[in-house]
């Protein structure tokens, strides 16, 4: 008979190495994909059939679901009322490392670990309250790292949690999570003066297409405006388009120019999935930027956007901190293919709009530059399509200048005949240019 070894798995595996590649800020919008994953299951929000329609009508901002973050150096907290957590959920999935096999969950949260992680991240001491239809739990750890240390029985591996209910009035559907005793390296960042600053910005971004349409997020009670990406179209230039479907994943790329004002650091192209923007201005050689296709300065108005959409998560290209990509994904590198031969155009017009030379061409600038931000939603609805780019169309002035010189004498005799004695030149030039061509070319 065989002997068996030890291939039991460690708590402290988990502590250890969740939280060693994720940032503070990352695991913060870990804690918002639980958010909005609860309001896409609450109102059976199709998101990857749905992010990307254009808006037909107008979002009653009051009807919006919130989601509040507030960060200190005492506590990380985050309440939203995105529909609540049902009690069963919690009890058998929503503490789980992972998901089991054929688990059909959230739509943002795809590997099981972000909730996870937040708390190892940040603190000591976590806190969980959510209510459905006025029924709920709370759900608790008062010593995140005691509780680490001990696996020796399949119930250690537990987390507490309590039923709870609401009566009369009070039936929110709200979840509220609180991470306290905060970790010193935490701390420091929390105090730093930055990090307030620099989570709006990722959440600004990485939230772009949901802010304003599905959800309001506030951080520290400023609410966040997304960050539009500012793709461009004019009379003149119009963005290319192209779509395909590969091992379940929908795949939407569109590239032409970004609207101004530009910066450099705007340009290059943007990973989503499933909406989420996972790398923002890509200009490396993960996507298209492979030598002797390098990003240069030239480049600077060129803005590209890849959507991979999935109703299993887990068949998109993203990596478990959902900040980068998988470069070995099958779909992604099919993208990549499409994606060089989809962006050749637009890089090739701004070469020659911005050739190497100091001085810039000025019809190709005035075109790059009179492009106008529009939706991407609108291009994204929009049939597949080439990269192009008219020129301007100039409207040839229909008049021209006439000039010539005359014998002073011939010019007094106009005027003596006219009898205008005070007739100028240029007029004298005028009636008799205008009296010949009615005597001699009439039309």
């Amino acid at each position: 008979m065989p002997e068996f070894a030890n291939a039991y798995p460690t708590k402290h595996f988990f502590f250890e190495m969740f939280t060693r590649d994720i940032s503070l800020e990352d695991c913060v919008l870990d804690l918002i994909d639980n958010s909005l994953d609860s309001l896409i299951r609450h109102r059976a929000i199709n998101l990857p059939a749905e992010v990307l329609k254009p808006l037909r009508d107008r979002v009653d901002v009051a009807k919006l679901a919130t989601v509040d973050v507030f960060c200190s150096d005492k506590e990380v907290r985050v309440r939203d009322n995105c529909g609540g957590i049902p009690v069963d959920f919690a009890k058998d999935d929503l503490f789980t490392f992972g998901h089991r096999e054929g688990f059909v969950g959230g739509l943002l949260g795809a590997y099981g670990v972000g909730l996870k992680r937040a708390i190892f991240k940040i603190g000591n001491k976590f806190e969980m309250k959510s209510f459905t239809n006025g029924k709920g739990f709370r759900a608790y750890l008062e010593d995140v790292k005691g509780w680490s240390t001990k696996d020796q029985t399949l119930d250690e591996w537990k987390i507490p949690m309590e039923p709870m209910e609401r009566g009369g009035q009070g039936l929110e559907e709200d979840t509220e999570i609180i991470i306290r005793d905060l970790h010193e390296t935490v701390k420091t960042r929390m105090k730093s003066g930055t990090f307030i600053d620099e989570l709006y910005k990722d959440v600004a971004q990485t939230y772009s297409l949901f802010l304003g349409r599905y959800a309001r997020v506030t951080v520290n009670d400023k609410t966040v405006e997304p960050k539009v990406i500012p793709i461009g179209e004019s009379e003149q230039v119009k963005p290319a388009k192209d779509e395909f479907e590969e091992h379940g994943v929908k795949v939407t790329l569109i590239v032409g120019f970004a609207s101004p004002p530009r910066k450099a650091e705007d340009a290059g192209w943007y990973l989503l999935c499933n909406g989420r923007v996972v790398v923002p201005a890509d200009k490396t050689d993960l996507t298209i930027w492979v030598s002797p296709t390098v990003f240069h300065d030239k480049y600077r108005p060129f803005l590209g956007l890849a959507f991979f959409q999935a109703e299993d998560p887990l068949a998109l290209p993203w990596t478990t901190t959902k900040r980068a990509i998988n470069r070995e994904s099958l779909v992604f590198q099919s993208a990549v293919n499409r994606m060089r031969t989809l962006a050749r155009p637009v890089l090739r017009t701004l070469s020659d709009f911005y050739p190497s030379e100091p001085l810039e061409k000025p019809g190709g600038r005035a075109i790059a530059e009179n492009v106008k931000v529009t939706d991407v939603r609108e291009v994204a609805a929009k049939p597949s399509t080439t990269f192009k780019v008219e020129p301007i169309r100039r409207q040839l002035p229909s008049t021209t200048r006439i000039r010539y010189d005359a014998p002073k004498e011939d010019v007094e005799r106009v005027r003596t005949h006219l009898r205008k004695p005070h007739m100028s030149a240029s007029e004298v030039g005028r009636y008799t240019f205008d009296h010949f061509v009615k005597k001699e070319c009439p039309k």
